[in-house]
């Protein structure tokens, strides 16, 4: 039996083969280069006999059907993926919730995951069952939504408020530039984690958890970035748990993949 395991998300889709519980090897996609997210499934799968579909996607779900956030032509159901596939089983559900059930945590932890690439992403885990959150949407820095600067055009954002150079429109050439040593690119990404750890530390206070996970294209990349971080996420001006939350990265590329692994042991189904 193949199962097709699909993260797609509001830039690039991986996919991969589980066959007998194991994950084969990661494809990656470019989500531009395609009309339809069928058109890009079917690319992957091509002639390929399925016994089931399990995916993630970069926007909320509902009764098996999604819309993605940021592709607003972008639409998909589970009945859909049945009929074109030819399946028994499908499975859709937010991207959050499938990276949260790749972290396995213990069933007893209460914890915060934040992914931040395209956009700002979150979920809460509680009790072993993951739910998807979306803070970036509703809360606000300057009039904007959060996810206006805590993002990858984000922090290309706050480098152009810099009086940066404004022909860079892409986080991962800023990136290159701060390496080079550009003073402004520097500064945007030490403006930037300082938002992001000021604004997780401020929502992982208020939910009271115990555990942080940041995962996505724009974690915490040097001890520099962490710093600058956590120095915000511990807000002394905050109730005393606040500094004993722990804050960790992680660095796993395959992290949805293995908790639409999991869902697909677990039947198909959100526990």
């Amino acid at each position: 039996m193949t199962i097709l395991l699909a993260d797609i998300g509001g830039t690039h889709a991986r996919l991969a083969y589980l066959n007998a519980g194991k994950i084969g090897c990661m494809t990656v996609f470019d989500c531009g280069d395609f009309k339809t997210p069928i058109k890009l499934l079917e690319t992957f799968v091509q002639k390929k006999r399925l016994s089931g579909i399990v995916l993630s996607v970069a926007g909320p779900t509902e009764r098996g059907r999604v819309q993605w956030s940021n592709r607003p032509n972008w639409k998909l159901s589970e009945s859909e993926l049945k009929r074109r596939f030819n399946l028994k089983k499908s499975l859709i559900v937010n991207d959050m919730v499938a990276q949260g059930y790749g972290l396995k945590l213990p069933q007893n932890r209460k914890a915060l995951l934040m992914n931040v690439g395209t956009g700002m992403g979150s979920s809460l885990i509680l009790n072993g069952i993951v739910y998807p959150c979306e803070f970036g949407l509703v809360l606000s820095k300057m009039n904007y939504k959060q996810e206006y600067l805590i993002s990858g055009q984000g922090i290309v954002r706050i480098y152009h408020g810099l009086d940066g150079d404004k022909t860079i429109r892409s986080a991962k050439l800023l990136d290159e530039l701060r390496y080079q040593g550009d003073k402004k690119a520097i500064q945007s990404y030490k403006n930037f984690y300082e938002l992001w750890g000021a604004t997780a530390g401020n929502i992982a206070t208020g939910l009271m958890v115990s555990h942080v996970y940041l995962w996505g294209g724009l974690i915490p990349k040097n001890k520099k970035d962490m710093q600058d971080f956590l120095k915000a996420f511990h807000n002394p001006k905050l109730p005393k748990f606040n500094q004993k939350i722990s804050v960790k990265v992680v660095r796993e590329k395959s992290l949805a993949l293995k908790g639409l692994a999991y869902l697909s042991k677990y039947g198909f189904s959100q526990p």
